[in-house]
């Protein structure tokens, strides 16, 4: 009987000899993934951290190129999974208030959105005019806008914003593809019905996302060769 017992003892201290080193040896390499998996999100915070304090003063500058520079930036690191989602206000606030950056900042707040797990944001169809910086040139690019609006069948028109640098002539600018093409073609018809000859089309495709469908979003930039009548219409030309 105390044989067989000193039996049973040598063979579990021998499976715990041989146990023991594979608990040890478990529990290490869980110890090691879960510090691995902190310290890389600790490093990711730190990282969203300096990404913001770099970018906010950027963002909030005077200086559009400082601006411009920042929503790129702003959307690589999202692209990285690095961006501080805590600024896409920020960047959604510029686009709406700041005509010349729409398209920078609707493709940095498409990013961020992927990056948030949320997926391809959907953008509201539309149709934005940019006149020149003057006080007759926004009276008159309403005109023109409520010229458009009254065509069927356009984008809706929120109105005209004023911008402090325009191309040379008349450009509309949108993400090329076969549906805004069409679009496009009914814009540019209902442009030329009002006298505008030349409408140079500008692809935007090249700021988008990869991965995400194109917003049906058109800019209409009226060019500096031209300034508009009191009923919207070009002289210059």
């Amino acid at each position: 009987m105390e044989k067989n017992f000193d039996l049973k003892l040598d063979r579990m201290s021998k499976i715990a000899g041989i146990l023991l080193p594979v608990v040890v040896g478990c529990i290490g390499a869980w110890y090691t993934v879960w510090k691995d998996r902190n310290d890389e999100a600790a490093q990711k915070a730190q990282a969203q951290y300096a990404n913001f304090s770099a970018l906010l003063p950027l963002m909030l500058s005077n200086d559009d190129r400082q601006v411009s520079t920042a929503l790129d930036i702003y959307k690589q690191e999202a692209i990285q999974k690095e961006a501080p989602l805590s600024l896409a206000p920020l960047v959604q606030q510029i686009g709406s208030t700041k005509p010349q950056f729409l398209a920078q900042a609707q493709a940095a707040e498409q990013a961020a959105s992927v990056q948030a797990g949320k997926g391809c944001k959907q953008f509201p169809d539309g149709l934005f005019l940019q006149v020149a910086n003057d006080k007759t040139q926004l009276k008159n690019g309403q005109a023109l806008a409520a010229r458009l609006a009254s065509v069927p069948g356009l984008p809706p028109i929120p109105g005209a914003q004023r911008v402090d640098a325009e191309p040379e002539q008349t450009q509309l600018r949108y993400y090329f593809s076969d549906a805004n093409n069409v679009e496009a073609g009914k814009i540019i018809a209902a442009l030329q019905q009002i006298g505008f000859s030349t409408v140079i089309k500008k692809d935007l495709s090249t700021l988008y996302l990869k991965g995400c469908s194109p917003p049906p979003t058109f800019e209409l930039w009226i060019g500096a060769n031209i300034t508009l009548d009191g009923k919207g219409a070009p002289r210059g030309e």
